[in-house]
């Protein structure tokens, strides 16, 4: 366990930086498995406003046939999601890459390792905040607004699962005492 002076929450920007690191990891590997599972492929024409307008039947049936692709596609993203959050926080020491590449990491809020409930709840309370329609972006904004205005730093997922993002060793910066630097 580490000693209350010894944890040091990380500042917002490194927080921000970091979820954008890993969402981006996310969506990546989502689209690379959708277009696998031939989920993301089609005829390549998008829906334009004048043709619905013309053949309102036909942007229905197109709209029918893209919807449960997208949501297969969301599927994955989300079972991916879980796995690399869970996978990364727990084995990882806390850091998934967008973490080890901002050195911050998410420990328990007396400093122990995250383990897989805590990742889980953490992982959860953050994407169902973050991924509503519309609202999502609003109540993801206000989820780092919350960090600013507490001592910790915590944002809502981490008093849900009972953690906070601290600073780590940032790998690109020499630590003192090193002959690098």
């Amino acid at each position: 366990m580490l000693a209350e002076s010894a944890i040091r929450p990380a500042h917002l920007g490194w927080r921000v930086g970091q979820a954008l690191t890993d969402d981006l990891i996310v969506s990546a590997f989502a689209v690379i498995l959708g277009y696998a599972f031939g989920l993301l492929s089609g005829d390549g024409r998008a829906i334009n406003l004048r043709e619905s307008l013309n053949s309102p039947a036909d942007s229905i049936r197109r709209l029918l046939v893209i919807l449960p692709k997208a949501g297969m596609v969301y599927a994955i993203y989300w079972a991916i999601k879980l796995a690399y959050q869970i996978g990364f926080l727990t084995f990882f020491a806390g850091q998934t890459p967008g973490c080890w590449l901002f050195g911050v990491r998410v420990s328990m809020k007396d400093g122990q390792p995250v383990n897989w409930r805590a990742a889980l709840g953490r992982t959860v309370a953050g994407g169902v905040i973050g991924q509503l329609p519309v609202v999502g972006h609003v109540l993801r904004f206000l989820d780092y607004l919350v960090a600013l205005f507490n001592r910790r730093r915590m944002a809502v997922r981490d008093m849900a699962a009972g953690t906070m993002l601290i600073h780590a060793n940032k790998w690109w910066l020499p630590s003192e005492g090193s002959t690098h630097g």
